[in-house]
């Protein structure tokens, strides 16, 4: 998830942008698709559909549809028990709904396409609005309803003297000390707990001193691959690429890859994997 997946799509963003930028260099007739398919191969995604030849359409779905049915048999090879995986029917079931209704037209169909990203964008940006409209609502309904029992002269002295005193109590305290109030309290939950889990990790030992103390008891064959530390992990460089820093601010850039390998392979190695940073 934080690592393997961000490699994936970090390649098909630095792979678009470049195929787009020699799509529109001169002298050149290959189109953003075209270059794409070129550097990043798909047995899914070929032939390339061209409108001006039907049978490549035809093809590229029935390559697209093959595939699906060959994800979902991996996926359901894992996932079924081997009595219901020896059971042909259900196997052919389940592997058809998925292929076909889930990931064919759910997936495929509806949740890749721009418009449902655009639409679920908008329906959420309109819940937290009218959430907040009706928190204001609610807020000036009451300082109304306030304003009325006074009019009328329905509140007792106690009571309008109570509301009175917590009127000035309010605008003796402004709502940025609150605010700052609120961050010191942040901050401070923060440390604490950053500094208790560096603290519990330091007092426990490593996976690395448990794997070595029975290093001589399995073979080399039997030795689990290296680990690599959470700061080596890809998400990063993912988000630089997104958020395009290294064309934007490449000293920014620059900056965090010197950090990041000060931390990883610097004298000290605070960052390196089986660390106390890392753990």
């Amino acid at each position: 998830m934080l690592d393997e997946i961000p490699a994936l799509i970090e390649i098909h963003i630095t792979s678009y942008r470049l195929a787009r930028k020699q799509s529109q260099l001169p002298g050149i007739s290959s189109t953003t698709r075209e270059i794409y398919h070129t550097l990043n191969t798909h047995p899914a995604l070929s032939p390339i559909p061209n409108s001006a030849d039907p049978h490549t359409i035809g093809q590229q779905a029935e390559a697209e549809a093959n595939y699906r049915q060959l994800l979902v048999h991996g996926v359901l090879a894992v996932l079924l028990p081997t009595e219901d995986l020896a059971n042909v029917c259900l196997r052919t079931l389940v592997c058809d709904i998925l292929a076909d209704v889930v990931i064919g037209k759910q997936v495929d169909g509806k949740i890749s396409e721009g418009w449902f990203l655009w639409e679920s964008v908008t329906k959420s940006l309109g819940v937290l609005g009218s959430s907040s409209n009706h928190k204001i609502d609610a807020t000036t309904a009451t300082a109304a309803e306030q304003n009325q029992l006074q009019k009328f002269g329905l509140l007792s002295p106690k009571e309008e003297t109570w509301r009175h005193h917590s009127s000035k109590t309010q605008l003796r305290m402004p709502d940025w000390v609150w605010t700052v109030l609120q961050l010191v309290y942040l901050t401070y939950v923060t440390l604490r707990f950053v500094v208790t889990g560096l603290l519990r990790v330091a007092s426990t030992p490593g996976a690395s001193t448990v794997s070595l103390s029975h290093a001589n008891e399995a073979p080399d064959s039997c030795n689990p691959p290296s680990k690599r530390p959470v700061l080596g992990y890809r998400l990063y460089n993912m988000i630089s690429q997104l958020l395009d820093i290294p064309q934007r601010m490449p000293w920014l850039g620059g900056l965090f890859a010197l950090i990041q390998y000060l931390i990883l392979a610097g004298p000290s190695q605070v960052g390196a994997t089986d660390s106390v940073l890392d753990r």
